[in-house]
């Protein structure tokens, strides 16, 4: 009897989730999200990262409410590599974009 009673809660579980996706997938989509969605990977297709501050200055927006944006230059982004050794330990290694290895949580954003 347990396990009716087990196959039947699942069996359920299972018909309630199909009936949910199927609804969300019958659900129409707006044009107003439509058109963002095509302004969004527009941006995407065209945008280029900036290699160095300057770059980076160039891109810089001010909002009306002061908040400011600015796209993060490929310099101030950091490496990390993992590699297995030969006990199989994992090491975790980690530099800067000068190349410089970081010794210590923090080293760098300093």
């Amino acid at each position: 009897m347990k396990h009716e009673a087990r196959l039947v809660c699942i069996a359920a579980a299972l018909a309630l989730a199909a009936t949910s996706t199927a609804a969300l997938a019958a659900k129409p989509v707006s044009k107003d999200r439509q058109a963002a969605v095509a302004r969004i990977s527009k941006n995407h297709k065209t945008f280029r990262q900036p290699r160095s501050m300057v770059d980076a200055a160039r891109t810089e927006l001010v909002r009306t409410d002061g908040t400011a944006q600015v796209a993060v230059p490929e310099e101030l982004w950091n490496e990390i590599s993992v590699q297995t050794d030969a006990q199989g330990n994992v090491k975790v290694h980690e530099a800067d974009a000068t190349g410089v290895a970081v010794v210590k949580e923090g080293d760098a954003h300093e």
